[in-house]
């Protein structure tokens, strides 16, 4: 069967949610703080998953924080799929949490061809991650 039992709780504005899920699995530890500028990162997703069908990792480096949303910048590329993927970092030795992938950075040419910057993503921080999760459910 699928694994998603129900929807918990969502944060349609950072496009993240808590799922109810029916499987065993690891967890993974939430960052005390943002990345620093340069701090290398690992982005994890399922992109193109209609034709690739695996789990992909790609590696970055933290560039900042989006003055626009406050997000996490980073050279890892992303592309569609891996929105909702995790992106990691190494502290003091342990893989943790430090944002969510939100969307891939986008561009236009004088108003006109959108277009994706797929080495560029953009992720909701752990600041957020930590205060969504310490608010209470949705009411339904």
């Amino acid at each position: 069967g699928k694994p998603i039992v129900k929807v918990l709780k969502i944060d349609e504005e950072n496009d993240i949610a808590i799922l109810e899920v029916d499987i065993n699995g690891p967890f993974i530890t939430l960052s005390e703080s943002k990345p620093v500028d340069d701090t290398k990162v690992v982005l994890v997703g399922y992109p193109a998953n209609n034709y690739i069908g695996n789990i992909i990792l790609t590696e970055g480096r933290v560039m900042g924080l989006s003055p626009k949303n406050n997000r996490i910048v980073a050279t890892t590329p992303a592309a569609p799929g891996n929105s909702g993927g995790g992106l990691f970092t190494i502290v003091n030795g342990e893989w943790v949490l430090v944002g969510i992938l939100a969307e891939v950075a986008g561009t236009t040419i004088e108003g006109m061809f959108p277009a994706m910057v797929y080495h560029l993503s953009l992720s909701v921080d752990i600041d957020t991650i930590k205060k969504f999760l310490s608010v209470p459910s949705n009411p339904k």
